[in-house]
């Protein structure tokens, strides 16, 4: 039945209770159980995934991309009731469409330009990477996470920021060498774009923070930011510095020895953030 009405039903409000039924984990579970997955479970996610997104009004555009964004959120349930192999060869190249239609801007006649208005759809597929991620598929994983890093929406790109560390856990099929060899220096090179004179901009280099605090627990990494880490605490930007503060606590141990003088100075500053993240530290 909810085969049938995921094809046929047009009211975005059902679809809406549709999609999130067909992502419930007791219904997964219960349904898996029973071998069915693949069978009944398959069709509904691929036919909402598949549904083309109208572009008559904004309301319509969003609406479809919620219904969307119900399975993608789910990715992770997904790919453990079907395997991550599996999910990987059957929709490595639709999630990768999905992300990039996400990202098309158009214009509505007597309305403004929409651009990029479907960003939890991305925010969605980055989420579970590391769970999907297959050493067949890793040249995929790998593009998405920087088109993620280097995404205009805030939220996007602090997603994929708090994905490298998880690429790094030995359970993840990414690794720290591909963390090293090929992340980092797309990770430095955004870092450095955001602190050209020439189009400086603030929030990528405190996103670029968040990424690499948490490489501070593989010392091998860890070497690899450092340094750009470290002058976050000179940022002509406070919010900057202040978030390079506020990150210490996070950071393993044996790397703050380092950073503390420089953390230090600032609480000259006597700017009341500053001192309350930098008294948060000493009662780590």
């Amino acid at each position: 039945v909810v085969k049938s009405l995921v094809c046929t039903e047009t009211q975005i409000a059902v679809l809406l209770c549709l999609a999130e039924a067909s992502v419930n984990a007791s219904i997964v579970h219960k349904v898996s159980s029973l071998g069915g997955a693949k069978e009944n479970l398959l069709p509904i996610w691929e036919q909402i995934l598949n549904s083309k997104i109208p572009k008559e009004t904004e309301s319509d555009m969003t609406s479809r991309s919620m219904i969307q964004a119900k399975v993608l959120k789910k990715l992770d349930l997904i790919a453990d009731t079907l395997g991550s192999p599996f999910v990987m060869k059957e929709w490595g190249a639709l999630l990768q469409q999905i992300y990039k239609d996400s990202k098309a801007s158009f214009s509505i006649e007597g309305e403004k330009e929409m651009v990029h208005p479907q960003w939890r759809l991305r925010q969605a597929i980055l989420s579970s990477l590391d769970i999907l991620a297959q050493p067949d598929y890793l040249h995929l994983i790998v593009e998405l996470w920087e088109m993620g890093i280097r995404d205009d929406v805030f939220q996007v790109r602090l997603t994929a920021a708090n994905l490298v560390a998880k690429f790094c856990s030995n359970s993840c099929a990414v690794g720290l060498p591909t963390v090293m060899n090929d992340l980092i220096p797309v990770l430095n090179r955004f870092h450095d774009e955001a602190s050209n004179a020439d189009s400086p901009n603030y929030l990528r280099r405190m996103t670029y923070l968040h990424a690499a605090s948490s490489l501070s627990y593989y010392p091998e990494a860890w070497d690899l930011v450092r340094s750009r880490f470290e002058s976050a605490f000179r940022d002509p930007i406070p919010n900057v510095r202040l978030k390079a503060c506020r990150l210490l606590i996070t950071l393993d141990e044996t790397v703050l020895p380092g950073l503390l003088p420089l953390a230090m100075e600032l609480s000259e500053e006597n700017d009341p953030d500053i001192v309350s993240a930098l008294s948060n530290l000493r009662h780590k």
